[in-house]
């Protein structure tokens, strides 16, 4: 059709729409909406996880507290006997509730708290062992004198400074003085620790326990491989 003799109304004398421009526009709207619905949940994820491009990581989905878990068959139960998650109330140390599948359909996501094979990872660990994820395939993760960053960026999270039985250093300062209790240690392999940058490779993870004087993790053993997982804590 010739654009300089366009079709006209035959009452009105006005230049017809071009149909096929309108169904093009209509579709193009129609995807536009569908790219929302999909991607808005996603980037208020990111959004919550990273902290909109500020200088430091946050997480506002992983609560401190797991809470009980129903058991059903799709689950299971394990005495961990292992204080690495102790946050000061004996969170996780005799009883903890795994979902083996979990991680069939679910990404691993930082926060996480992962049940693995322990002694394949190290001897010194149990064969089931329990622990946090802090860092994902790809991201540096360094620690200066008991804060961790992520990509540079400080982790400021519940579980993103070194603890000692759900004490920070402030509160452990606070401690009267115990022959029980070794501060100048403490303070040199909690509170203090450093750890040059690392980056973590594919298919593997960072992991910290909650405990950084208990915990025998990624602090000093590396990256975890992935296919040592072996389901997620979704209890207590």
């Amino acid at each position: 059709m010739n654009d300089n003799n366009p079709i006209k109304d035959r009452i009105t004398g006005k230049p017809l729409k071009n149909k096929t421009y309108t169904r093009v526009k209509w579709v193009g709207l129609g995807t536009l909406l569908l790219l929302l619905v999909f991607f808005v949940p996603q980037l208020s994820y990111v959004m919550n996880i990273w902290g909109s491009g500020s200088t430091t990581i946050t997480d506002s989905i992983t609560k401190e507290s797991l809470g009980e878990a129903t058991l059903t068959s799709d689950l299971f139960e394990v005495n961990p006997m292992y204080d690495n998650m102790n946050r000061g109330h004996n969170e996780l140390v005799n009883h903890a509730v795994i979902d083996p599948n979990y991680y069939k359909t679910n990404p691993i996501r930082r926060g996480d708290i992962i049940y693995f094979h322990g002694q394949a990872f190290d001897p010194r660990l149990r064969e089931g062992d329990i622990s946090r994820v802090i860092g994902l395939p790809g991201e540096s993760i360094k620690v200066h004198k008991g804060q961790i960053y992520v990509n540079e960026k400080k982790l400021n999270t519940f579980y993103g400074q070194a603890h000692r039985g759900g004490m920070t250093r402030e509160a452990f300062l606070q401690l009267p003085d115990s022959h029980n209790i070794n501060k100048e240690v403490i303070l040199k392999d909690v509170y203090d620790f450093s750890l040059k940058s690392v980056t973590v490779p594919d298919g593997t993870i960072f992991i910290v326990g909650d405990d950084w004087l208990r915990s025998l993790d990624s602090l000093h053993l590396g990256p975890l491989p992935q296919r040592l997982i072996t389901g997620k804590v979704v209890g207590e």
